[in-house]
């Protein structure tokens, strides 16, 4: 199944890193892309969703230089937890 994205690039983010609580070991370091997204209600109203989407290190000043521009890429899902989907 192919996903993508389209929207407008808000930011890009170095998120601080994770500490273990039990060994007090910092985690990798993690880059979001913060991306704002228009959906068409069924009403016909429109909506703006903000999504945090998780990008590599090596793509980081790629997407920083793309901030206020419209974009769209491929996505994939990723869950500790189901997913459910629904048709739209």
């Amino acid at each position: 199944m192919a996903l993508s994205a389209k929207g407008k690039v808000i930011s890009c983010v170095e998120l601080p890193p994770f500490i273990d609580k039990v060994t007090k070991k910092a985690g990798d370091k993690q880059f979001v892309l913060e991306l704002m997204t228009t959906n068409t209600l069924s009403n016909g109203n429109s909506k703006n969703s903000l999504l945090d989407i998780k990008i590599d290190e090596s793509k980081f000043n790629e997407y920083q230089s793309k901030v206020g521009k419209e974009i769209e890429f491929n996505i994939s899902l990723y869950s500790k937890s189901p997913i459910s989907l629904r048709a739209i």
